[in-house]
């Protein structure tokens, strides 16, 4: 029995040693393919760094000077001559790629030796030899002159036997490497993150910054973006930091001109999120890259404005990247793109200081003239910081403005008790129009049942009262030179009757009364009164919409909001002021859409809304002699608004677009079937809904201007081209501008304007105020 267990006990033995002996031969095997492996890669490295340096080369002698001695010796440079590598020297140390080439130049054929022994940034440092005739220790036997050429590459790998230490010191390194090649190819989350563990568990070690190299030098691109992925995610929430090495390694990749720009850009991200002065290695590098470098525009821009940053925490904006900020103003306008990050730095960074200083001078260098800029930095010159101030003048002086920023003049009131009654404006019960010799605006304020007439002076400001009425019902007040007409509603109990009040300013009275029409309810009992008001351009003809308050017992209210809210259209209606009744009210109210203007002649009306007979939503011309519309064109994106009539086209604002992509809005002639579209600077003004856009037109109807809410853009009619840009601004604040009024004369455009939207809920300064100015419309755009 004891020799039984004795010899089951060696079996036992012999099967351990020989299992032990297999596995160190599959180990010993595993370690061979990996190397096999890690030399084939390293080849084909070579094979690419080598067919990548003889194309710069060629580049790099077609580019020398013609002051060069080696061109003032041997002519231009003609081509490279000669195929094949070698790597030479000692096992143990590095070893560099030699190629033997013949250089060829016009007037002589030159042998060369290249050399890639280091790797950075590219360089090449080309040294023609012998130095002078009595150098016999640079020559060859023959003494014949040759070309020696030093380079520096990205992509150059250094010998094969550092990595097989690696492996030999942690067999993990290839197989968690192929792990994260697979995980990236198939997008597997559950392999991304054991590599991720891995990494964590090595970070800023020897084997990280092999794992680094590998996949920087990988083909595929999304495996070096997924690697830049991973170092610029700090492990258990701490903060990017980079070894010496590691930094080295990252900026080589910054330099590489044959990685993606994709990768290029991710890496300069992920070294910006270092602290300051672990990013000047970065800011040389950029520099140093000259005219190269403009691909760094676009992370830089995204990192000084990304919100998530230590920079823009709470008491870290001490860290703010300035010296990042400075590249932009090196590039000029080469950086333009970045004018926006720029500005929202200025504007909104907690670093005030020295960043925002940074950014103002930025801005200056950029190029970009756009009216926001502009505001922004007009609004800079007024900021608290004395070197601030000096900065935004300064970039106001580089870009220098031949159209400055229109401010206008605010309105100025002889009698305090006028301003009170003049202010705040409705824009939806305030009239405006120019006086028959242009040099005032007439503003008509309809307060329930009273009008009150204004006239501000357009060289002075000065802005006084000339009329105050009692009327009734007030609808609509047209006006036009030195005569308006005022529309209101006559309550009689059981019937409404709509009267037109004409008015000289010259000498002030009214001069006719005149019963436009009666209001028919539908059932006895209900109160009616009229909206959607439209006048001819003499102001002879007017359309509205009638409509019936629903509520019997609010049917006199003090307050127009509950009768707003009780109303209902009943249809369209269209009368003369000097005919009486030329339409029965039945025959039009079919349509139920509502008027947009009339046409130059007087003889058609333009309106948009729903049409039985078509049963859809559409825009029509209705003939006023045969009372029928006669032309129908579709939607038009159901954004119809305002209608101007001028020159040769009546034309209609059919839409309008606001979006990061840009601004527009099109115009459309119903006669000829035309549109245009025009670009803006910025988003459209709008007077009162988002229909109404500040639109004019000049010069017979050759010009277009349109207000936005930082300028006012002038196109050509029929081209839709920009003529000329003139920002708009509102003193001393980021407030953007509201028109009340625009017109069109010989002399130019006349805008009113009072304060638009803005950061800014309180400034006391411009809560109640009313800009005019004068613009010209035929200076040529900046």
């Amino acid at each position: 029995m004891k020799r039984y267990f004795e010899f089951f006990v060696a079996a036992i033995a012999l099967a351990i040693v020989a299992v032990a002996i297999v596995a160190v031969f599959r180990l010993a095997d595993k370690s061979r393919i990996q190397q096999a492996n890690l030399e084939s890669e390293f080849e084909e490295a070579d094979a690419a760094t080598v067919a990548d340096v003889q194309q710069r080369l060629e580049a790099h002698l077609s580019a020398l000077p013609v002051d060069d001695p080696i061109v003032g010796r041997f002519g231009p440079f003609v081509a490279i001559e000669g195929t094949g590598y070698s790597r030479s020297g000692d096992p143990l140390e590095n070893r560099p790629i030699t190629l033997n080439r013949q250089i060829e130049f016009q007037k002589a054929t030159v042998p060369c030796l290249i050399k890639v022994s280091a790797r950075g940034t590219l360089k090449f440092d080309v040294e023609l030899l012998p130095r002078k005739s009595g150098d016999s220790r640079k020559e060859d036997q023959s003494g014949q002159p040759r070309l020696v050429v030093s380079v520096t590459h990205p992509r150059y790998s250094i010998n094969t036997s550092v990595f097989q230490d690696t492996v030999e010191t942690n067999d993990s390194l290839v197989d968690i490497f192929e792990t994260f090649v697979q995980g990236v190819d198939a997008n597997d989350q559950q392999q991304l993150t054991t590599v991720r563990q891995w990494y964590d568990s090595q970070r800023e070690g020897e084997l990280t910054e092999a794992f680094l190299r590998l996949a920087i030098a990988h083909p595929n691109k999304a495996v070096r973006l997924k690697a830049v992925e991973f170092i610029s995610t700090p492990s258990r929430g701490g903060r990017v930091h980079f070894s010496d090495s590691m930094m080295k390694e990252l900026l080589i990749a910054v330099a590489d001109e044959s990685q993606p720009v994709a990768v290029r850009q991710q890496l300069v991200f992920t070294l910006l999120k270092e602290s300051e002065p672990y990013r000047a290695d970065l800011y040389q590098l950029l520099r140093d890259l000259g005219d190269k470098a403009s691909f760094a525009v676009k992370p830089i821009s995204e990192f000084i404005v990304d919100r998530s940053q230590r920079h823009w925490a709470r008491g870290g904006g001490f860290d703010a990247p300035i010296g990042a900020v400075e590249l932009l103003q090196a590039w000029g306008s080469d950086a333009k793109e970045a004018a926006p990050a720029l500005l929202v730095v200025m504007r909104e960074h907690p670093n005030h200081g020295a960043f925002a200083l940074a950014a103002a001078r930025a801005l200056g260098t950029s190029g970009v003239e756009s009216p926001e800029l502009i505001a922004e930095l007009q609004l800079a010159t007024t900021a608290g910081s004395v070197s601030l101030q000096e900065a935004a003048t300064e970039a106001l002086k580089r870009m220098s403005l031949a159209t400055p920023s229109i401010v206008g003049e605010p309105l100025r009131f002889a009698k305090p008790e006028t301003r009170e009654a003049f202010y705040p404006l409705d824009q939806n019960k305030t009239y405006s129009w120019l006086s028959e010799d242009s040099e005032s605006v007439m503003f008509a304020k309809v307060d329930y049942n009273t009008v009150t007439l204004y006239q501000a002076d357009l060289h002075s400001a000065s802005c006084e009262q000339v009329l105050r009425w009692e009327g009734e019902n007030i609808c609509s007040v047209a006006g036009q030179g030195n005569e308006f007409v005022v529309l209101r509603v006559h309550d009689a109990g059981e019937t409404q009757t709509l009267f037109a009040d004409t008015w000289s300013t010259s000498p002030l009275k009214r001069t006719k009364i005149t019963t436009v029409c009666l209001l028919r309810p539908d059932k006895p009992g209900q109160k009616m009164t009229i909206g959607d008001v439209h006048w001819s351009e003499d102001r002879n003809w007017v359309s509205f919409v009638a409509m019936i308050f629903l509520s019997r017992d609010r049917t006199r209210s003090s307050e127009p909001a509950t009768w707003r809210r009780t109303s209902a259209k009943q249809g369209l209606q269209i009368k003369s002021i000097d005919q009486p009744n030329p339409f029965p009210d039945k025959r039009l109210s079919e349509y139920l859409m509502m008027p947009v203007g009339f046409s130059t002649s007087g003889k058609e009306v333009y309106s948009y809304g729903w049409c039985f007979e078509k049963k859809t939503h559409l825009l029509g011309v209705l003939d006023l002699e045969t009372r029928e519309i006669v032309k129908v064109f579709p939607d038009k994106k159901n954004r119809t608004g305002l209608q101007a009539n001028r020159g040769d086209h009546d034309w209609i604002v059919t839409d309008h677009q606001s979006s990061r992509s840009g601004a527009s809005i099109e115009l459309f002639d119903p006669h000829a079937n035309l549109n245009r579209t025009f670009t803006l600077s910025d988003a459209p003004a709008f007077y009162q809904n988002p229909f109404e856009i500040a639109v004019a037109f000049a010069n017979g109807g050759q010009r277009v201007a349109v207000v936005t809410q930082s300028s006012v853009d002038v196109f050509d009619a029929e081209t839709a081209t920009l003529v000329s840009r003139r920002p708009l601004l509102w003193p001393k604040s980021l407030y953007k501008v509201h028109p009340i009024f625009l017109a069109a004369d010989d002399d130019g455009l006349v805008l009113a304007m009072t304060r638009g939207s803005g950061p800014q809920r309180n400034n006391p300064s411009s809560k109640n105020e009313l800009r005019l100015v004068r613009i010209g419309i035929d200076q040529e755009n900046d």
